[in-house]
């Protein structure tokens, strides 16, 4: 219970140094070409609790599958802070052709891996369906979000005769004509398609979450109920037909997860993006660093605890 408390408190602790609290600073371009980071988003110490909350991902899904909550409350909470302190920075200084990139990689690497692949997953959205809300909103707003930023906001903070780089498996001028064309085609569609669909899956994970409180009405807690009837009736074949999708889940998490890290760490890379007067023990980098050990830290625990006979061994 100690340890659970503690992760809540680093969590709420860690929302309100990236949210709650003004963030003026923006990613934005000297003129001299040099690209200045937004720390509160994308500083050392933010982008390492991104990195081991995709280690404590990986624990959980090979070791404890069933702690899965951990992980995903750590990483909407965090990716929810970053994502509205990159919309409350939206202005014509930001760089947002290396900021909306850069997002797309954390909402790859952090948010995919938790969608709920398993029958068995999907029959927990009463308790779990709160988080998973939040999670398919977040991605939803997203893809909504992309025909404004390639039409409206693209321009937006580069200074003349100056570049930046948009990684996609290798560095693209941000700015060049084909690149430009490309994103306005496949932009243009992501808030039908992938947009729809990840805001469906919001609304969804929301009434299964509200059902059993009978705000909806019996009606869907009868159906919810027998839903879950079912499921228990026919664990053991649930479960024998869960086993190849819960090891594509994995390979997903992992796949996603590199690629993910590779393209943040990149687009760092290749734009030269500095952080300067940016150190870990300040609050904005300590406290999202603390969140990423103490997620990693608390699944550990429970894969340990979860191990077959590990705490009654006599």
């Amino acid at each position: 219970m100690i340890v659970s408390m503690g992760h809540l408190a680093t969590i709420f602790l860690t929302f309100f140094a990236l949210f709650a609290r003004p963030a003026f600073a923006a990613t934005t371009q000297t003129p001299d070409c040099q690209i200045i980071g937004d720390a509160d988003v994308y500083g050392l110490g933010v982008r390492l609790s991104f990195y081991l909350q995709w280690v404590a991902s990986i624990v959980q899904l090979f070791f404890c599958p069933g702690t899965s909550e951990t992980t995903r409350s750590a990483a909407v909470i965090t990716v929810l802070a970053v994502f509205i302190n990159i919309l409350r920075n939206l202005n014509s200084e930001t760089l947002v052709a290396v900021e909306w990139s850069m997002l797309y990689s954390v909402l790859t690497f952090l948010l995919s891996w938790n969608i709920p692949w398993t029958k068995a997953a999907r029959c927990k959205l009463d308790r779990t369906g709160g988080s998973y809300f939040v999670l398919f909103f977040i991605l939803a707003v997203y893809q909504i979000m992309c025909p404004y930023i390639i039409y409206h906001a693209w321009d937006y903070g580069p200074q003349p005769g100056c570049s930046a780089k948009f990684i996609f498996w290798t560095a693209i001028d941000a700015y060049s004509k084909g690149w430009i064309i490309f994103l306005k085609v496949s932009w243009t569609l992501a808030p039908f398609l992938p947009g729809t669909l990840y805001l469906l899956f919001a609304i969804y994970a929301l009434l299964k979450w509200l059902t059993p409180w009978n705000i909806l009405g019996t009606g869907i807690m009868k159906l919810l109920s027998k839903m879950e009837a079912s499921f228990e009736d026919d664990e053991e074949k649930e479960k024998t037909s869960d086993v190849g999708i819960a090891w594509f889940a994995k390979l997903f998490a992992i796949s996603c997860g590199a690629i993910g890290i590779g393209f943040l760490e990149a687009t760092i890379k290749e734009n030269n993006i500095l952080f300067p007067d940016t150190h870990l023990t300040g609050s904005g980098q300590l406290l999202p660093l603390l969140i990423g050990t103490f997620t990693l830290v608390v699944t550990i625990l429970d894969a340990i605890r979860a191990y077959p006979g590990s705490w009654n061994r006599k």
